[in-house]
């Protein structure tokens, strides 16, 4: 066999390249899964080491420390954790100041709804007695009314009632007297 005859072409390496086109639609699938896995396991190796080089960040190195021996990425990071540590209370505060303020709202707005509802009570028993306050203010107009009358006949049949006393004590003084009459009649 002569050399070239045994080195492999393209085509000779690729056997799925003998397939038909429709057979490697059908293969995409299981290639996507067997990728997938390593993938993921990539993904998880990157992410554990990261968390391995966040675990030591603050750990002092040697070579990069400074000759006074102050760390600054420790003194950084203690400052910003106080500075949280602040914030987180200054936040709690507020929140139940915020809380405190909604449930005082809260009963506020139940005393409003109760005092609306007694306004409109008070202003139906109010528009209720001005009504019957009217009817009986025109009940007693015209009682008065009659009342003025029946005293205007009242003092006019005394005023009869003295005349005509008057007339008959002077008849009578006069038929059996014979007094002479001081006094006309009225």
């Amino acid at each position: 066999m002569d050399r070239r005859s045994r080195v492999h072409t393209p085509r000779a390496l690729t056997p799925l390249s003998n397939q038909n086109p429709n057979q490697l639609h059908s293969l995409a699938p299981l290639v996507s899964l067997t990728i997938t896995p390593q993938a993921k396991y990539r993904e998880k190796a990157k992410l554990s080491a990261i968390d391995v080089m966040n675990q030591h960040i603050l750990t002092p190195n040697p070579a990069y420390q400074r000759a006074d021996g102050v760390t600054v990425g420790k003194d950084a990071d203690q400052v910003t954790k106080k500075v949280l540590r602040v914030l987180e209370v200054k936040l709690d505060k507020l929140m139940q100041q915020r809380s405190e303020v909604e449930i005082s709202n809260q009963k506020l707005r139940t005393q409003i709804d109760h005092m609306r509802q007694v306004r409109m009570q008070t202003d139906n028993s109010h528009t209720r007695f001005e009504s019957s306050m009217a009817a009986t203010k025109e009940k007693i107009e015209t009682i008065l009314a009659s009342a003025t009358d029946v005293i205007e006949q009242r003092e006019m049949l005394l005023e009869l009632k003295v005349a005509a006393t008057r007339c008959t004590a002077l008849r009578y003084n006069h038929a059996h007297l014979n007094l002479p009459l001081l006094y006309p009649p009225l």
